[in-house]
């Protein structure tokens, strides 16, 4: 029998997947708050917004791999604190998973594409950190269990 993986694994990888780039945009938009971005933060900024977005392809590929080793079942997934026991806040499903792995793909494809293009412009640390402040929530989305919570 194939190995399974842990509700509780599961849903901090989950939790993960969603908060590393909205963690990453924050700390940008932090960064851009106290001191004025120049031309030298556009290479470790586009580093850590692509290395933000592949930590999130990784975590959600290694998810993929273990959840179609495990037999394929969909999950119902909690907070891994459980803040709210009774709901199921995220469904780990075969559509979740192929849209995950699209929706971070795009998102690391935009990234890199972006760090080329809008090179010398004035908004691209703005631009990255709203890049992966809107990643966060279609991850999010992606990963809903109900209507209410995707249109949150």
């Amino acid at each position: 029998m194939p190995p399974e993986i842990s509700p509780d694994i599961a849903s901090l990888l989950v939790t993960l997947i969603i908060g590393i780039p909205v963690a990453t945009s924050l700390l940008l938009a932090v960064s851009m708050a106290f001191l004025k971005p120049t031309e030298d933060w556009e290479r470790p900024v586009a580093r850590l917004a692509m290395g933000a977005m592949g930590a999130c392809l990784l975590l959600v590929a290694l998810l993929a791999g273990v959840w179609v080793t495990g037999g394929m079942r969909p999950m119902e997934l909690t907070l891994p604190w459980k803040v709210f026991s009774e709901w199921n806040i995220f469904l780990y499903d075969g559509i979740s998973a192929l849209l995950s792995l699209v929706a971070t793909l795009m998102g690391l494809a935009t990234i890199r594409f972006s760090a080329t293009y809008l090179h010398r412009e004035g908004g691209f640390t703005r631009f990255m950190a709203t890049a992966l402040l809107f990643l966060g929530p279609i991850l999010g989305a992606i990963f809903a269990d109900n209507p209410v919570q995707m249109a949150a």
